[in-house]
C-alpha cells in the first residue's frame, strides 16, 4: 500500500470512529437525591409491604444488589433485582414477607452524572424493634484514592497528547509544516498516551468500585455490568477506548497525517469527559460542554507544551512562537474558565460558602502563579533564547505549578458543584444525652425554613423521646422558641422556623427521655 493509500484509509477509519464514539455518547441528567420513599421514612405501617420504593430527583441506575432489605431479626428480605421505572427515576425491591419490627433499607444507586449516592432508612411494621447495624464502609476507601490519581493522570496524559501534537508537531508554523514529532518530543508524546491509557483504566476501575460499593480487586469482575447498565460505566468504556487508539496512534504510525488524527482522538476523549462530568448537567449543556473542551484543549497547548519546552531544552519548540501561543491558549483558558464557572457555581457566595468554590479559588489562584511565571519569561525571550538552561528553570516552575493545577483539578471533578450545593438542605448531627439527635433543616436560606430532627440511639435505631424543645438564635437575634410537632417519638418537626438573616445560627435542643431531660446545640449556617 501507498503512504497516500495509508494516510487517506487512516483519515477515513479515524473520522468514522470519532464520529461513531461521540454518536454513542449521550446527554447526562443533573445529580440525583433522594426525595422520597414507600413506606414513608420513619413510618409505623399495619402489614409488610409487597416491595420498597425510592423515587429521586433525576435519572439513576441500580445494579444487582445495590437494594438490600433487612428484617427485624438482621436478615436480608429483599427479593430479586431493584426494577427501575420508565423515566429511571424511581427504584423498587421486592420484600419477603417477615415478621413485626424495624426494617432497614440500605441502597446505593448511580445518577447520570457519575456521581454514586447512597443511603439507608427504615419502616416500622406494627412496632419499632430498632434498625439493624450496617457496614460504614462506603466501599473501599483505596478507590476514592486510585479515581483522584485516575483523573490526574487521564488528564495530564491527554494534555501531553495534544502539547505535543499541537507545538512540536507543527512546530509552531501551521499545518503545512507537519512532521511526526522526533525525538524527545515523540517519547513524551508516546509516555503521555500510556498515561491517558492508564488513568482512564483505573477510573474505568474506580467507578465501578464505586457503583458497588466493593473494594477494587472485587470490581474487576463487575465491569461487564456496570459498562453495560450504567452511562457513567459505559461513558468510562469509550473514554478507554480512546485513549487505547491513541497510544496505538503515537506508537506506531509514522506519518505525519497521525498528527492531527490523534489530536482529533484527543478531542473525542476530552468531549467524552466532559459529557461524563459537572458541565453535562448544567442548565445549558450544549453551551457549557463545549466551553469544558476548549478549556481542556487550550489547557493541553498551554501545559503539554511546557512538557515539550522542557523536555527537549527548547530545542523542538522556536521560543518567540512559543510566547504567542501561549498567551493565546491562556486567554481561551482564562474566557472559557469564566463561562464555566458561572454555570458550576450559581452565585458568588458559592466561591466561600461551597468546597467546590473554595477548591477553585485554589485553583485560579496557582493558574494566577503559572501566568506571572510565563509573562516573566516573555519579558527575556532573548535569554530564552541565549540563556536556555537557566531560563528553562523558570519554565520548570511553570510545570511545576501546572502539575499543582493538575491535582486541583482531579479533586474538583468529584466535587459537588457549588450550584448543587447551595441547593441543597442543611443536614448534621449532636448527640442529646444518651441519643443522637439528626437535624434537617431546609433550604436552610433567610426566611421561613422547616426543621425535621430524628432521634436514634447508638444502634442506629429509632430512639423514643418523651418530648422536645427547641430554641434558635442568630447573630445579633435573641433565642426564640420554636414549636415542635411530634410525627413519631423519634420524630418531631416543624415548618415555620424563620431565620431573618444570614450568618451561623444556633439550634438548642432539649429532649427528655425516659424522664431525664438532656441538651445539645448545633450551629446551621444560613444564606
Amino acid at each position: 500500500m501507498s503512504r497516500r493509500g495509508f494516510a487517506v484509509r487512516l483519515a477515513v477509519a479515524s473520522a468514522v470512529g470519532v464520529v461513531t464514539l461521540l454518536g454513542v455518547a449521550s446527554p447526562a441528567g443533573a445529580h440525583a437525591s433522594l426525595v422520597s420513599t414507600s413506606p414513608s421514612t420513619d413510618s409505623v405501617v399495619d402489614t409488610v409491604p409487597d416491595q420498597a420504593r425510592m423515587t429521586f430527583t433525576e435519572a439513576v441506575t441500580a445494579l444487582p444488589g445495590s437494594v438490600e432489605v433487612y428484617g427485624p431479626d438482621g436478615d436480608r428480605v429483599d427479593s430479586g433485582t431493584p426494577s427501575i421505572s420508565s423515566d429511571s427515576t424511581t427504584v423498587d425491591v421486592g420484600i419477603d414477607p417477615g415478621g413485626q419490627g424495624t426494617y432497614t433499607v440500605s441502597w446505593r444507586v448511580t445518577s447520570d452524572d457519575g456521581h454514586t449516592i447512597s443511603g439507608s432508612w427504615v419502616f416500622h411494621v406494627g412496632q419499632q424493634s430498632g434498625a439493624v447495624t450496617l457496614d460504614d464502609d462506603a466501599g473501599d476507601r483505596a478507590a476514592d484514592v486510585v479515581a483522584w490519581f485516575a483523573r490526574v493522570l487521564f488528564s495530564a496524559g491527554i494534555i501531553g497528547v495534544v502539547g505535543v501534537g499541537a507545538v512540536a508537531g507543527t512546530g509552531l508554523a501551521g499545518w503545512r509544516s507537519i512532521t511526526v514529532p522526533r525525538a524527545e518530543a515523540r517519547r513524551v508524546w508516546i509516555a503521555a498516551g500510556l498515561a491517558a491509557v492508564t488513568g482512564a483504566a483505573l477510573g474505568l476501575i474506580a467507578e465501578v468500585a464505586d457503583a458497588t460499593g466493593s473494594n477494587l480487586l472485587a470490581a474487576l469482575g463487575d465491569v461487564v455490568d456496570v459498562v453495560a447498565g450504567s452511562r457513567s460505566g459505559a461513558l468510562d468504556a469509550l473514554k478507554l477506548a480512546a485513549c487505547v487508539v491513541i497510544l496505538l496512534l503515537v506508537s506506531v504510525v509514522r506519518h505525519r497525517l497521525v498528527v492531527p488524527v490523534a489530536l482529533s482522538w484527543a478531542l473525542a476523549a476530552i468531549t467524552i469527559s466532559a459529557l461524563s462530568g459537572h458541565a453535562a448537567v448544567t442548565a445549558a449543556p450544549l453551551l457549557s460542554v463545549p466551553l469544558d473542551v476548549a478549556h481542556f484543549a487550550a489547557a493541553g497547548v498551554w501545559l503539554g507544551g511546557l512538557a515539550v519546552l522542557v523536555s527537549t531544552a527548547g530545542r523542538s519548540v522556536p521560543i518567540e512562537r512559543w510566547s504567542t501561543v501561549a498567551v493565546v491558549a491562556v486567554g481561551v483558558i482564562a474566557v472559557t474558565g469564566i463561562g464555566s464557572s458561572l454555570f458550576q457555581l450559581g452565585a458568588p457566595r458559592g466561591l466561600w460558602e461551597t468546597d467546590y468554590g473554595r477548591l477553585l479559588i485554589a485553583k485560579v489562584t496557582v493558574v494566577a502563579l503559572m501566568v506571572a511565571l510565563g509573562w516573566l519569561n516573555r519579558r527575556h525571550l532573548a535569554e530564552l533564547t541565549a540563556r536556555a538552561g537557566s531560563a528553562l528553570r523558570r519554565v520548570r516552575g511553570e510545570t511545576v505549578a501546572g502539575v499543582a493545577v493538575l491535582a486541583i483539578t482531579g479533586v474538583l471533578v468529584s466535587t459537588v458543584p457549588a450550584t448543587d450545593a447551595l441547593a441543597r438542605p442543611f443536614s448534621g448531627s449532636t448527640s442529646i444525652g444518651s441519643v443522637d439527635a439528626t437535624f434537617t433543616v431546609d433550604p436552610a436560606r433567610v426566611g421561613t425554613n422547616s426543621i425535621h430532627i430524628i432521634f436514634t440511639d447508638s444502634n442506629g435505631g429509632a430512639a423514643e423521646v418523651d418530648a422536645a424543645e427547641l430554641t434558635v438564635s442568630g447573630p445579633g437575634v435573641e433565642p426564640a422558641r420554636v414549636r415542635l410537632t411530634p410525627i413519631t417519638t423519634s420524630h418531631y418537626t416543624t415548618a415555620d422556623a424563620s431565620f431573618g438573616r444570614p450568618g451561623t445560627w444556633t439550634l438548642d435542643l432539649v429532649a427528655v427521655t425516659d424522664g431525664e431531660p438532656a441538651n445539645g446545640s448545633i450551629s446551621v449556617p444560613v444564606r
